[in-house]
């Protein structure tokens, strides 16, 4: 292999780039000035659609190509990656590194083979896993602050249901096989699964299921929101998209976690697909777990009918196609909701006001807009019209089909109508549903009650109750000895991985986790608590599949001595020097085990005794921070070193050779470097 012999000189950054008081906005001359390997294969990201060296043809594209790109021209002006048929992804081809996985301890390569679809948080690929031959599919989120940190959220939900709740996947939720950074991106891969429910209704004509069938699909959706319901996790997006069939089991699986949240502290207002959104959340209604039973009341009509039970065109029409079917709201159910008065009007008051929906003219004036008319979609106008009279295949057998289609029906009804209840805390649960005759397929006698004993629904609550404070979470989590200031990609996903492990899942509604109490519900920490102890004593313990990892951010004994500073730095400084013997020449350029730290003040090798981290108290989460580095016996020059951070998450990465030894017939090896410049295209957020 022929050496290239890099000055450090080639990189030193120009006064007018230290100058320059612009943290987030990349300077697009670094990057053709300072990419030295892997030049192939970012060549080939920028300009995707030029001949392949490997096989002479063009590059098949699966992202959409646009004319302007961001992330140093990794991703399009949407900030998706674009990804190639043929392209690797994993922790061997980050410019992250391994560390930055689920297990740090191995390498993934990801071949992409296809893309399976496209959302607001991302894309979705077919790829085959090169490391145990095996078909995946990669989730890779978009490289913005916000859907980061939710997906950050969605590996913790994965996680607690894969190595706690339904370790087994006998509850039908999707497995999460890896996780890991990618160019600035979190990627999430999963067990490759077969069509959707929605696909099949699709392909038998949009006819309906046979009732074994819609019995069989609704045992499995039920048994899985019972186990969300004990993990006190609310999908918020149940869908027939989202229920994909396995052929390895003949079943269903729930997937896509990425709006899923936990009912202790619920994030956003506006969730659900509107075909299948609960009236709490059109009203404006404080939710819990409850909105996924109205989806499922609402998956098992389209199961049987072929299409949505209520598919409204508007959230206006919406709630008319709900009402028009089921009737009014309570009158005590709308007062409780902020959004009631842009939907109703209120005539009267006290006991004796009443609700009328207002015409669509009104709500037109209103909010400015133009509605579309209201489509009829059924002849019948009841729910219990619809489902006593409309064509059904009872199952495969004619004798069945003949005998007691009138008690199914019935049956089929009252199931519906319990999970399609107004009232959120009167709305069946899971395990209620799993009682139901219809399921069980024992005599249904014309009504039905729930049997006592099983579990209720929970009052919904505003996310201001906290078990731990910041302060303590920090403490189990990262002890006193952590760098607190406004964090990169790389170091949010250290914290959250490494809480994880701890039991706790970190707030992603702030830039800097560390700032609010963890969102953790008190049940999982108990749960995790408990088999932390099984585990000390040797009994059962909690799955390994995710090796525990010690976050890179934590300044203990053991990697303190990295931390002498040589001199004063700033987050824009390009050039950086290791004085470490054995390692590299002193001067050289270089990043030390692959991680995003490599903008930092490097340190010479000095005793771990002689500093210690204390929290600078006057850091901003969004800004960039300092922690100050004290003397302890006097011997080192700098008794106080301020050591700069950036704080954005969206910062182009270099590779910059690095050379473990002088000898010749050795390999280099590639580690990041954050480069900042000047003013470009780019508009990155941070998270």
């Amino acid at each position: 292999m022929t050496h290239i012999n890099l000055s450090s000189s080639v990189f030193r950054a120009t006064e007018s780039i230290l100058e320059t008081d612009n943290r987030h906005h990349p300077d697009t001359r670094a990057v053709t000035k300072q990419l030295s390997g892997r030049i192939r294969e970012t060549y080939w990201h920028i300009y995707p659609d030029e001949i392949s060296p490997y096989t002479n043809q063009t590059i098949s594209v699966l992202s959409e190509i646009t004319d302007e790109t961001t992330n140093s021209g990794f991703d399009n002006e949407e900030y998706d990656l674009i990804v190639k048929v043929g392209d690797v992804l994993g922790s061997a081809t980050s410019y992250e590194g391994r560390y930055y996985s689920a297990n740090p301890e191995t390498v993934s390569r990801y071949q992409i083979e296809d893309r399976l679809g496209c959302g607001m948080f991302g894309q979705v690929f077919k790829a085959k896993d090169l490391s145990k031959s095996r078909e995946v599919a990669v989730k890779i989120l978009k490289s913005k602050g916000a859907y980061f940190r939710q997906g950050m959220l969605e590996i913790s939900i994965l996680s607690m249901l894969n190595d706690v709740y339904d370790k087994d996947g006998s509850k039908n939720t999707v497995r999460m096989l890896d996780h890991f950074l990618y160019c600035n991106h979190l990627c999430i891969v999963f067990e490759l699964l077969g069509s959707n429910i929605y696909q099949m209704l699709q392909e038998n004509e949009y006819q309906g299921f046979s009732i074994s069938d819609v019995r069989r699909y609704m045992t499995q959706l039920l048994q899985c929101l019972e186990v969300l319901f004990d993990a006190h996790i609310i999908h918020c997006d149940i869908k027939p998209e989202n229920l994909v069939f396995d052929p390895t089991t003949n079943g269903i699986k729930v997937l896509d976690f990425g709006s899923a949240c936990f009912d202790n502290y619920t994030l956003y207002t506006y969730v659900q697909s509107r075909h299948y959104r609960a009236p709490e959340i059109i009203l404006g209604i404080p939710y819990n777990n409850s909105i996924d039973m109205w989806s499922a009341g609402c998956i098992c009509a389209e199961l049987v009918l072929g299409i949505p039970l209520f598919p409204g065109s508007s959230e206006f029409n919406q709630l008319f196609k709900i009402t028009d079917m089921l009737g009014n709201f309570p009158s005590r159910l709308l007062e409780q909701g902020t959004k009631t008065s842009s939907f109703y009007n209120k005539l009267g008051s006290g006991e004796s006001s009443r609700y009328i929906m207002k015409q669509p003219f009104e709500y037109e004036i209103e909010n400015h807009l133009r509605l579309e008319p209201n489509k009829k979609y059924y002849k019948f106008k009841t729910l219990r019209e619809l489902i006593m009279r409309i064509p059904l295949q009872v199952s495969n057998n004619l004798r069945d089909e003949i005998n007691n289609t009138t008690e199914i029906r019935a049956a089929l009804l009252n199931f519906i109508e319990g999970m399609l209840e107004f009232d959120p805390m009167k709305r069946w649960t899971p395990s209620q549903a799993l009682c139901h005759p219809f399921i069980t397929q024992s005599q249904f006698f014309g009504s039905w009650s729930p049997p006592a004993g099983l579990s209720t629904p929970r009052q919904a609550e505003d996310g201001t109750f906290v078990s731990i404070t910041s302060e303590e979470f920090t403490r189990k989590c990262f002890g006193n000895e952590l760098i607190l200031h406004g964090l990169n990609t790389a170091e949010y996903y250290d914290i959250c991985t490494v809480a994880l492990q701890m039991g706790e899942v970190v707030n992603i509604t702030c830039p800097n986790p560390l700032q609010l109490p963890p969102m953790t519900p008190v049940t999982f920490r108990k749960t995790f608590e408990n088999m932390h102890k099984r585990g000390r004593s040797g009994s059962n313990g909690p799955n390994q599949r995710i090796t525990m990892r010690r976050s890179s951010l934590l300044r203990s004994q053991e990697n303190i001595a990295r931390l002498a500073l040589i001199r004063n730095q700033t987050p824009r400084m390009v050039e950086q020097e290791i004085k470490e013997e054995g390692f590299i020449e002193s001067g050289c350029l270089a990043t030390v085990r692959r991680r995003f730290d490599s903008c930092n003040p490097r340190m010479t090798h000095t005793p771990a005794s002689d500093f210690k981290l204390v929290r600078n108290a006057g850091v901003k989460a969004t800004d960039v921070g300092s922690v100050k580095l004290e003397q302890n016996e006097g011997e080192v020059d700098r008794s106080v070193a301020i050591v700069q951070e950036p704080s954005n998450v969206n910062i182009p990465i270099i590779p910059i050779p690095i050379r473990k030894n002088t000898k010749e017939e050795e390999n280099f090896e590639f580690a990041p470097l954050f480069i900042f410049g000047q003013e470009g295209k780019d508009k990155e957020t941070p998270i």
